[in-house]
């Protein structure tokens, strides 16, 4: 402990104390610690960004998780997977507004389903369906019988009046429920 309040700037004494409390079970000293680390080690900095993100979310703390990364951000802007991860906790807050700079690097860096849906759900979610469109029909085509890509993709197609789009994934959303034994709203 003193270690650390003497030497707090040294990143190795830093990750071994956050170890010990990984270790005791500790999750949110242990991250508060990887989170310190994170700006002395760039080498390990993206490790040890995760890790807090990860003990902060099993302690219950998805605030302090989205500040381990957005402290992990400057480092690694680039970075698909940080991207997709800040936007899924401001997301998960209701912080769409907060989420569209992530979201837009998303739409370019974005290489599977979840990135596509998640910054398709962000942009429609804050009135830019325009840019949510390719991104939605790219997670539309790698998962045609996920429902909420479907279902985000032909709202995002009604937004921008693709009338013909938009009667074609209603029409597959109506079987879908249909299928399930149920009735769609819409």
């Amino acid at each position: 402990s003193r270690l650390l309040q003497d030497g707090g700037e040294n990143a190795d004494a830093l990750i071994l104390a956050a170890s010990v409390h990984e270790r005791l079970g500790s999750r949110l000293e242990a991250a508060d610690l990887f989170e310190r680390a994170i700006a002395l080690d760039p080498v390990r900095r993206r490790d040890l960004g995760f890790r807090a993100c990860s003990h902060y979310l099993e302690g219950g703390r998805a605030d302090l998780a989205l500040r381990a990364l957005l402290v992990l951000y400057p480092h690694c802007p680039d970075d698909v997977e940080i991207n997709h991860s800040i936007c899924s906790l401001y997301r998960d807050a209701g912080r769409y507004p907060d989420a569209v700079p992530y979201a837009e690097k998303l739409l370019t860096l974005g290489r599977d389903f979840d990135h596509w849906l998640n910054a398709g759900l962000i942009m429609v979610g804050t009135g830019h369906p325009d840019k949510a469109l390719p991104v939605l029909k790219a997670a539309h085509a790698a998962r045609p019988d996920e429902r909420l890509a479907l279902t985000e993709l032909f709202w995002c197609a009604t937004a921008l009046c693709d009338f013909d789009l938009s009667r074609e994934l209603q029409a597959k959303l109506e079987a879908a429920y249909e299928a399930d034994g149920m009735q769609l709203d819409i």
